[in-house]
């Protein structure tokens, strides 16, 4: 089976933050991270002679900022570094057999055996194929043409990976 991919940037960025927001490793790192910042500028402001009204609005507020920006930063350094590492994006040939999915761009041929994926994942507009906690084969859903060719090509890295996709 073979579908043919054109990855861009959002595409990329969205594989980032479904790994941030959806994983359950990193989702918890994040989410902490996310709710510290609003915490201690509330905890700072308390203790520096500020009432509680004052703190834990201006802290809320500031800490919502600071989540913004720390979001951003991510995203910011991920574009970076796809603009800055050639074959990342682009086209790419994604085929599958029975001992391994293959990905070949124009640049590169890899090849992942099955009993190494990590573990399948999906969501509304993506296939992913986790060849470890941090780097999968990206397949958007867009790249078929439709519902059963989607499906089949489920069935079968289902079926070859011996694994579910969540």
């Amino acid at each position: 089976m073979e579908v043919t991919v054109d990855l861009n940037k959002e595409d990329f960025w969205r594989f980032n933050r479904y790994v941030m927001f959806h994983l359950p490793k990193y989702r918890v790192m994040m989410w902490a991270a996310l709710a510290a910042i609003p915490v201690l500028s509330i905890v700072l402001l308390k203790f520096s002679g500020f009432g509680w009204v004052y703190s834990v609005v201006v802290g809320v507020l500031l800490g919502i900022l600071c989540d913004f920006l720390f979001v951003y930063r991510i995203k910011s350094r991920t574009m970076r570094m796809v603009k800055h590492t050639p074959g990342m994006l682009g086209e790419r040939r994604i085929t599958m057999d029975s001992s391994a999915i293959h990905e070949v761009t124009g640049k590169s041929q890899l090849r992942y055996p099955w009993n190494g994926i990590h573990e399948l994942r999906r969501d509304e507009e993506y296939l992913f194929v986790f060849v470890n906690p941090l780097q999968a084969v990206i397949i958007p859903r867009r790249s078929f043409t439709n519902g059963e060719e989607e499906d089949s090509y489920i069935k079968a890295i289902e079926g070859f990976s011996k694994k579910r996709f969540i």
